[in-house]
This record gives structure tokens, sequence and C-alpha cells, in this order.
């Protein structure tokens, strides 16, 4: 398993990221962070499987999204494209694993 904790742009740590390999492809999943600014520090928010031909959500996300949840999707997702080496839009967050930094 890949962990990530990614930070804002004022170096606050705001969500973990962990990436594993699973009988249905690789699996990425977002949480919030163990920082106290956090009512659930460490809930799972979101999780997608990329099997290979496209992703699948964990669970349905519906057809209207509250902002902050649009932004933690979008998040995600841009992890996904950072780790397989497709990232394309830069934005306000820092991943970071290991010795690694990259801006998403």
């Amino acid at each position: 398993m890949r962990k990530f904790r990614i930070f804002d742009s004022e170096n606050s740590y705001e969500y973990d990221v962990h990436m594993s390999e699973t009988e249905k492809g690789t699996k990425y999943e977002l949480f919030r962070s163990q920082n106290g600014i956090w009512t659930s520090p460490g809930e799972s928010i979101l999780s997608v499987v990329d099997h290979g031909n496209g992703i699948k959500f964990s669970e349905k996300i519906g057809k209207n999204l509250e902002y902050d949840f649009m932004i933690e999707v979008r998040l995600l997702l841009s992890v996904m494209a950072q780790v397989d080496g497709e990232a394309g839009t830069q934005g306000k967050y820092i991943i970071s694993e290991a010795k690694d930094d990259v801006v998403v």
C-alpha cells in the first residue's frame, strides 16, 4: 500500500490518500487527516477503483454535489492522475509521499 499526505497551499495537513492493489484493480481512498480541523478526523470520504477500463466509485455520488465534496472528488482524481503520471492541472494542494512533493 502506498500512502500520500495532502497539504493545502499554507502547508496545513488536510487529507490522506491510500492506494492499494485489489482483485478488482487499483483502489484509491481519500480520508480526512488526523488534523484537529475536522469534526471526524480520519474519516473515509470516498474511494475509487481503477479497473483498467475506467474507474468505479465505491458508492453513487449523485447528480448534484455540494461544493466541498466536489472539491474532494476532484482532489482524489487529481491524485490518481499524478500517480499515473498524467498531471495536466495545477492547484492548491501538495501531495507528499516519502520524500517527493507533487503539486496538484
